[in-house]
């Protein structure tokens, strides 16, 4: 999961994103460990971003942004 990186380029502090979600930093942390899809959405939609910026791609392929805006995953 790339949660930790999609905050920086979005600009959006830990804190902030538990207060969003009605939660403690350490309750956050504890669902970035084992995440289900719902939380993973619902991580997703108070970033805000898209889900699949959340994931990891394999080596070959890479997650592209102008200016903070996420363009998708396209080959290296």
């Amino acid at each position: 999961m790339r949660i930790q990186e999609v905050l920086k380029i979005k600009g959006v502090k830990q804190r902030e994103l538990a207060k969003r979600l009605g939660m403690s930093v350490l309750g956050l942390r504890s669902r970035f460990k084992n995440p289900t899809y719902n939380s993973i959405k619902e991580i997703a939609d108070n970033i805000p971003c898209e889900i699949h910026e959340l994931f990891e791609t394999s080596e070959d392929y890479a997650h592209w942004y102008d200016k903070g805006e996420w363009l998708g995953v396209r080959k290296k």
